[in-house]
């Protein structure tokens, strides 16, 4: 029987090709950083600002992920590179 939880490649590729929502915890995993590097990076806006989906679940969208990382290196150079 196939495990049905997502693998660490799957949820990179999703983030990748701008699909779906990623939480703090998958970004830290993509970024190789703290969740609350993540945080802070979208606080000072190296990241787009998450969107609360309920009280206790805030995502951020993996399509404005793929899009603020491309402004960010056209205009600064490269940011840090994901860790796959």
């Amino acid at each position: 029987m196939v495990n049905p939880a997502k693998t660490s490649e799957q949820i990179f590729n999703a983030i990748e090709s701008g699909v779906g929502y990623s939480s703090d915890k998958t970004l830290a995993k993509y970024f190789d950083a703290s969740r609350s590097t993540i945080w802070h990076w979208a606080r000072t806006g190296r990241l787009p600002s998450p969107i609360k989906i309920t009280d206790g679940s805030t995502r951020w969208s993996n399509n404005a992920i793929k899009q603020h990382q491309r402004v960010l290196e056209q205009s600064h150079g490269r940011v840090k590179e994901a860790k796959v």
